[in-house]
């Protein structure tokens, strides 16, 4: 379901869906969240918040209505290059 939610979004706004795919996903409480890996390899807790992904797209309810919001890194990692 969130992927054809982030589809239509992204359709709609210029953001490429194949970059939308290859993003992690995560689902917290009543937050769907897409977000860019970094590509920085763990090195245990000495740089932990270096390995965090950027979240992209975030889709949550809002008074019964699904809403997409985005963030400082959605043009940076899903403009649509075309």
């Amino acid at each position: 379901m969130a992927l054809k939610i982030a589809e239509a979004y992204c359709m709609e706004h210029g953001y490429s869906m194949e970059k939308v795919r290859e993003q992690r996903f995560f689902l917290m409480y009543d937050e769907a969240i897409f977000a860019q890996p970094r590509g920085v390899e763990p090195d245990g807790l000495t740089n932990d918040m270096d390995t965090m992904p950027l979240p992209t797209l975030i889709i949550t309810v809002d008074k019964g209505e699904l809403v997409v919001r985005t963030t400082e890194h959605t043009d940076k990692y899903l403009m649509d290059d075309v």
